[in-house]
């Protein structure tokens, strides 16, 4: 094939490749819009069937769709879609498939126990913003003690402080899988925005600050626990249990 051929052959392939719609990568159709608006937290574990009031700011005129989200930063369903206003009452565990009309994304099954957020949208989805994002809360059987904000380390109940430092660090893990996303390295996490408007919660709690350590391909926080000595731990390999933020020369991960 001659120079002149092999060009032509070369612009039919561009024309080709443009016009060839390629499959989105799974993780980024679990992902939220990103310029969700502020979603007010819960002050307490959330009751299996019972009602809460989803609240967030933003243009009453404006229709939004709620959203929950699973502690990997994933959809978990939608709540309700085309909401006008700035409230909700959702009857907790209800939840619909990603479309109006039936189609596409069905919900998981709500797990007791297991810890999740709100993200209220009004635009496509995109990443998270965690700090626009409710805490993360506990769905429950029954109703407990609350787990929401508590004004220092020095509460008598110290495993709700225990339950809300794992939260506070799940939501960390969150925002260092959208820091990867963005920046394609965990390194510099530890110093980062989304990192510090965090870790002002959890210095309140624990009594001290939490420990990081972060590579290109790995990070790792760790944070004491009130109502014992151990510390909790999470990683960018998934973990989220008892143990502490270690690290050697080229990897961070919990260790006990």
């Amino acid at each position: 094939m001659n120079k002149k051929g092999k060009k032509k052959w070369g612009v039919f392939l561009l024309m080709a490749l443009c016009m060839t719609t390629f499959p989105t990568a799974t993780r980024a159709d679990t992902v939220i819009n990103p310029s969700p608006v502020m979603v007010s937290s819960p002050t307490s574990n959330l009751v299996m069937n019972k009602n809460f009031v989803v609240r967030w700011d933003g243009d009453k005129k404006q229709k939004y769709t709620i959203i929950l989200v699973n502690e990997n930063g994933t959809k978990a369903g939608i709540i309700k879609e085309s909401v006008e206003g700035n409230s909700y009452k959702w009857k907790i565990g209800k939840l619909k498939k990603e479309k109006s009309d039936g189609s596409g994304f069905d919900p998981e099954e709500i797990k007791i126990g297991s810890y999740y957020q709100i993200v209220v949208v009004n635009k496509k989805w995109g990443p998270i913003e965690g700090d626009k994002a409710s805490e993360f809360f506990m769905i429950e059987k029954k109703k407990s003690k609350p787990i929401g904000i508590i004004p220092s380390s020095r509460s008598n109940d110290t495993k709700t402080a225990d339950a809300k430092i794992k939260a506070i660090l799940l939501t960390q893990r969150v925002q260092a899988e959208l820091y990867y996303e963005t920046v394609g390295s965990y390194l510099g996490f530890c110093s980062s925005s989304q990192y510090l408007n965090i870790t002002y919660s959890a210095v309140e709690l624990a009594g001290s600050k939490p420990t990081c350590f972060d590579y290109k391909l790995s990070y790792a926080i760790s944070l004491p626990l009130v109502s014992e000595s151990s510390k909790w731990c999470v990683d960018s390999t998934g973990k989220n249990s008892k143990g502490r933020a270690v690290k050697s020369s080229d990897n961070a991960k919990c260790s006990l």
